[in-house]
């Protein structure tokens, strides 16, 4: 382990270049750094708002980089980015937008309630606001994912149907299996409809 030794040389050429050091008082020194006291804490330096901030733009950028991943796109590609976000929302966007735009990878990152998504976009969703990353998309890809899904669910709603439809399944299966049979029917509709608007959009 050689990083005390380089430590401690550091700490005996600042005791020679600063004897008195320290932010808004002056600290003990010490001969060596490893007996040296360790710094306190101020409370009058707390920022109850800034950290607020930060930790939403912390929210916001793990969103982002899940969709980073998700998408496969590569650590040092920058994205493009249209914040649609008004309010307060938009307000600490815009204060921690240029930490944001580093930590995420974005590249010209506008925030205004106009902005709206282009086909090639993916949405990341944080509380009510959204973020568009442009051009991550790639739409022949994403067509033939959708129209797989579909048809993955056209022929469970098929089958689904055709047991809903039959008498003896009626007649002796409980109503409460029924009704969950027609639960999940519905349920499936929705996400079929869902998956088909999402391919009228590309």
């Amino acid at each position: 382990p050689f990083v005390p030794f380089l430590t401690e040389t550091l700490w005996t050429q600042l005791n020679e270049l600063a004897k008195t050091r320290g932010i808004d008082a002056e600290f003990a020194n010490s001969d060596l750094l490893v007996h040296a006291q360790w710094p306190t804490s101020n409370a009058n330096w707390t920022n109850t708002g800034v950290e607020a901030q930060i930790t939403t733009m912390q929210e916001w950028c793990v969103s982002i980089r899940e969709a980073r991943a998700r998408y496969q796109i590569p650590p040092r590609q920058k994205v493009e980015a249209r914040f649609q976000a008004d309010g307060k929302t938009a307000e600490v966007l815009q204060a921690t937008c240029p930490l944001l735009a580093n930590m995420a990878g974005l590249d010209n990152p506008q925030i205004s309630p106009e902005q709206q998504r282009t086909k090639d976009s993916a949405t990341v969703v944080v509380g009510t606001a959204k973020v568009y990353l442009l051009g991550v998309v790639d739409l022949e890809k994403e067509k033939a994912k959708l129209e797989k899904e579909a048809g993955k669910l056209e022929g469970q709603i098929g089958g689904v149907d055709r047991k809903l439809s039959n008498e003896g399944f009626l007649a002796k299966a409980p109503p409460a299996v029924v009704e969950k049979e027609r639960e999940q029917l519905r349920a499936m509709r929705a996400q079929l409809d869902a998956i088909k608007q999402s391919l009228s959009e590309l």
